[in-house]
This record gives C-alpha cells, sequence and structure tokens, in this order.
C-alpha cells in the first residue's frame, strides 16, 4: 500500500506475541501502576520477541511512561536512554514504520531533557526529522502533531543566545513560527477533540502569543475543563500558571 509517497510495510504478529502486545497496549492506556506492570511483562519477554519492530516499539513506548513516572533525574536519564535504544533497534529492522519513527523521536527528545543547550539543539533537528517522517507514513496520529507542535513552537520562541548557538551549530538553523505551531496543534486537536488539555492550552498560548486574546481565552477555559490524562506532562501546569491571567477562575 502506498501513502504520502511512501511505502507501508505491515508486519502482523500472530500467536502469543500478538496476545502479549495485545496485553501491553491495554496496560499502556491505564493509570501508573498498570503502565508500570505492562513495562515489566515487555522486559521479561525482550529475550524471546526481541527480533520483531512491534514488540520493540513499544518497549520503547514503555520506558517512555517510566520516565514520566518517576520525579529522579537519574532514573529519567536511565529510562531515556534504553528507551532510546530500543527505538533505534526498532527503526534498524525496518524505516517505514510510523510507530518506530514516533516512538524514536519522543526519546530523542527525553535523553537529552537534562543535557547542554548544544545538546538539546541537535538532538531537535533529529527528533524534527523522525516526526515528519511518521507524519509522512501515517497522517492521522494526534500526538504526530502535538510533537511537531512543541517543536515549532520551541524553535519559535528560542531566546537570543539560543539562536545564537542553533546558528553555529547548523549552516541553515531551524526557522519556526507560531503559526506552524498553532497550525499543528489544531490539526492535533482536529484529529481527536479533547485528545490532551495540553494541545489545547499550547492553542491558547499561540493565540496569546499571537495577540488574539479572545481566542486564547476561549481555548484557556476549554482547556480548564478539559480532564489530565496521559497525554499530559509537567508543561501542563506550567502553561496553566501562565493562562490564568485570561480568566477569573482560580486553577
Amino acid at each position: 500500500m502506498m501513502k504520502g509517497g511512501l511505502q507501508l510495510v505491515t508486519d502482523v504478529p500472530s500467536g502469543e506475541l500478538a496476545l502479549l502486545l495485545a496485553q501491553s497496549d491495554i496496560l499502556h492506556t491505564g493509570d501508573a501502576s498498570l503502565k508500570a506492570e505492562g513495562f515489566r511483562l515487555l522486559l521479561d519477554n525482550r529475550a524471546e520477541y526481541g527480533d520483531s519492530r512491534e514488540f520493540l516499539w513499544r518497549l520503547a513506548r514503555a520506558y517512555s511512561d517510566m520516565y514520566k513516572s518517576t520525579e529522579d533525574k537519574q532514573e529519567k536519564k536511565t529510562y531515556a536512554q534504553q528507551g532510546w535504544e530500543e527505538a533505534e533497534a526498532a527503526l534498524r529492522k525496518n524505516g517505514l514504520n510510523a510507530e518506530c519513527h514516533k516512538w524514536f523521536a519522543v526519546l530523542t527528545g527525553l535523553s537529552t531533557q537534562h543535557e547542554s543547550m548544544h545538546s538539546k539543539l541537535k538532538s531537535s533537528h533529529i527528533l524534527k526529522e523522525h516526526l515528519d517522517r511518521a507524519v509522512a507514513l501515517r497522517d492521522n496520529d494526534p500526538m504526530c502533531f502535538y510533537l511537531l507542535g512543541r517543536w515549532c513552537y520551541e524553535v519559535a520562541t528560542l531566546d537570543w543566545l539560543e539562536k545564537k548557538a542553533a546558528a553555529a551549530l547548523y549552516q541553515s538553523p531551524p526557522t519556526s513560527t507560531l503559526h506552524d505551531a498553532l497550525e499543528n496543534f489544531l490539526k492535533a486537536e482536529e484529529l481527536s477533540p479533547g485528545f490532551s488539555k495540553t494541545v489545547r492550552l499550547y492553542i491558547a498560548q499561540c493565540h496569546r502569543e499571537l495577540g488574539n486574546i479572545s481566542e486564547a481565552t476561549n481555548w484557556t477555559e476549554l482547556a480548564l475543563k478539559t480532564p489530565t490524562n496521559s497525554n499530559d506532562d509537567e508543561e501542563t501546569s506550567k502553561l496553566e500558571a501562565q493562562l490564568q491571567v485570561l480568566t477569573h477562575r482560580k486553577i
């Protein structure tokens, strides 16, 4: 099957592996304890199914879940690095799988979260490349558009020092605008309304910085009515604090 000029390669597991992956997918949608159970389930079966691309990207995803579940910086660093290695292994199995590219991008970002500015800028370039590939392979994943929106927003709001560092690293440093960020966040919302409180807060923040105060207020109020879920992260509370001035409600 062809889509977006790229061939989609399907690898359909069967038997015990298919049951294991289905169980992993269910546990991934649960709370922190269920996510941890899913992580242990995959780790316990790594030796047997480590040759499967479908297994490996789920293991990378589980490392991302564990990263979010701990506050310890060293644990976060370990989960991110090990998850990145599993995501890279999944990509080596086959580079034409949207999930492999998505989770490689996610773990690339997480693995440099506590690194230097230069490391973050370098990883940002790789992250964007793999998100673009993921979207080219499957253009209906709201998480990819949310992550692209985050990338665009962060690039558009780089400070002077960060822009100088980016210019020193690349002949053509990354560029983006708040309009690009807003477009991606709105696409994520369109694909899955209420997908994430954070998406709606970023839509509000983009409108605010673009001077669209009425739209920003409406999106902030909508976001505050949206339950927090596993797609939200530490950015959620930061954005709420920044945007609460737009409403008369106490967050």
